[in-house]
């Protein structure tokens, strides 16, 4: 027993010096040091951070009201101030005001790493001072401050003609300079622009769509960016046309499934003075209209487009449809130049048009006009084409409409496919008289207008080539339906369908009268039947 006591005390002394923690201290003692030395760092450098951003928002609100007190200082001296101008002042100077009100823009968030065991700081800012508030004043920004009083479409193309798509999250590829967006799976893209004032349109076509939705609207630029964007705090907007989501819930009254197809043109309208978003519809020829909480959702506003599956989506600026129109027209032009000249149309009759000596005129082509053609959309459905050479279609509501499509399967969805008023006449202007197998065209565009007018406008484009075929003895119409973008094509064959023609007993000029199979006259060849029958 007193053996085994004596290895017990032999052994609590051995255990002390077996056990000494100073290595230990020592390690802590280093990592203290070094602990302190990162915190110093991070600090310094958060200190910096903060003097660098507050100098830039101090700069950025000098340079907004240098912009201000500049334009003023220009209207004075130009002495061309007006109404208005006081107006925008008085609205940037308030939008100004209304930024400072809001929360220090430098903030401080904690790093929250797993893998770091030491949580350091962060210096975050978001700048309160707009972009597009600070961009110096020029001769358009200028123009478009003037014709604000005049009508807004005019404002919109000046203001939205670099919109694109910018920021993304999920898998989604931009190409063509970020005006299209391919997205698979839940994903979410931000535009480029950032919106606190006025009022903005843009554009958008959707190429495909193989998913459960597509989200159209606006996201607060203060709020970070997610695959599910939708569903967070400040997402306005709509999910397929109808489904309303307010605050990132989606409110499912009225909620119909599959409201945009492939083909579909919307105009989502950012209208930040009155706190308003519309989407408009122009298939359906509905739009949808969205009350903002500026408390939830703060300016600047950027826009978003989320997916919810496979999508393929276009964004069209006010620019690129009139150049995308101007190019239709002009490839149909070029395309009949080498053999066609343009026609002169009677100004009485818009079913009649002149060469030199020569008369084309379909006013009798069809017993009746408007006359109904089938054909397929691009889209794969069948369509009912009203054509009227005089308009009245008496389907569409504009009175100028040569050409409406309405779908079969829902009468009420009608669009205008091409005007009277604009339309074009392509045939030969010497010697069509002569000529076998005489062929022709006419080229009915719509007018364009704002989109917010949801009525079919958009990039609509109707051809009708005429053919003179003598083995056929009536009039055949037919549709051959819808190309890429909207541009129609009707064609005509026949032995007698208006065109210019020639007695050969009495040498009178004039045109073939499909009704009658007879070469009738054109209205100023009066007198040289007159002169003839004295011979």
């Amino acid at each position: 027993m007193d053996g085994i006591n004596d290895q017990c005390e032999r052994f609590r002394r051995s255990l002390s010096q077996a056990n000494d923690p100073s290595p230990i201290l020592s390690a802590i003692d280093l990592w203290e040091q070094d602990s302190i030395k990162k915190i110093r760092l991070t600090a310094e450098k958060a200190r910096a951070d903060v003097q660098q951003y507050n100098k830039q928002t101090l700069k950025d609100f000098d340079e907004a009201i240098d912009k201000i007190t500049t334009s003023m200082g220009s209207s004075r001296k130009a002495s061309d101030m007006t109404e208005i101008d006081l107006k925008n002042w008085n609205r940037q100077l308030q939008k100004l005001q209304d930024l400072l009100k809001k929360p220090f823009p430098i903030g401080v968030i904690t790093d929250t790493t797993p893998t770091s065991t030491l949580r350091l700081i962060r210096v975050t800012y978001d700048p309160p001072v707009p972009a597009s508030t600070l961009s110096k004043a020029n001769t358009e920004q200028h123009s478009t401050v003037q014709l604000e009083s005049r009508s807004s479409f005019l404002q919109e193309t000046n203001a939205n003609a670099d919109e694109r798509f910018h920021q993304v999250v999920g898998r989604v590829k931009l190409s063509e300079d970020g005006l299209v967006a391919a997205c698979v799976g839940y994903s979410s893209i931000c535009g480029i622009k950032l919106y606190a004032s006025g009022t903005h349109n843009i554009l958008f076509r959707v190429i495909s769509k193989k998913n459960e939705g597509i989200f159209f609207g606006i996201l607060s630029s203060m709020q970070g960016m997610t695959a599910r964007s939708t569903e967070l705090p400040s997402a306005y907007g709509w999910r397929n046309f109808d489904r309303t989501i307010l605050n990132g819930n989606a409110q499912l009254k009225g909620y119909k499934e599959k409201n945009i197809a492939p083909g579909d043109h919307m105009t989502l309208t950012i209208d930040c003075d009155h706190n308003q978003l519309v989407l408009a519809h122009h298939r359906l020829k509905q739009k949808a209209i969205l009350s903002v909480d500026v408390s939830k959702c703060p300016c600047p506003w950027r826009l978003l487009v989320s997916s919810f599956g496979e999508d393929t989506i276009y964004t069209l600026t006010m620019f690129q449809t009139s150049i995308i129109l101007s190019c239709i027209l002009i490839s149909i032009f070029l395309t009949n130049l080498c053999w066609a000249s343009l026609l002169l149309i009677d100004r009485k009759n818009p079913c009649r048009a002149y060469g030199n000596a020569s008369v084309y005129d379909i006013t009798n082509l069809v017993e009746k006009w408007p006359v109904p053609l089938k054909g397929p959309g691009f889209d794969g459905r069948e369509y009912i084409y009203w054509w009227s050479c005089a308009g009245e279609t008496q389907q569409c509501k504009d009175a100028d409409t040569a050409i409406c499509q309405q779908r079969i399967d829902e009468s009420i969805l009608r669009f205008n496919a091409g005007n009277v008023s604009p339309q074009l006449w392509f045939g030969l202007f010497n010697g069509a008289a002569v000529q076998d197998h005489l062929t022709w065209d006419i080229v009915y565009p719509n007018v364009q207008s704002d989109p917010l007018l949801v009525d079919g406008s958009g990039i609509r484009v109707t051809v009708v080539h005429f053919i003179v075929d003598p083995s056929i003895e009536k009039p055949l119409l037919t549709m051959n339906g819808e190309n890429k973008y909207t541009e129609y094509s009707i064609t005509v064959r026949g032995k007698c369908i208006g065109q210019p023609a020639i007695n050969r007993t009495s040498f009178i000029q004039g045109y073939c009268d499909p009704q009658t199979g007879q070469v009738v006259p054109g209205p100023y060849m009066n007198d040289i039947q007159s002169y003839f029958s004295k011979l």
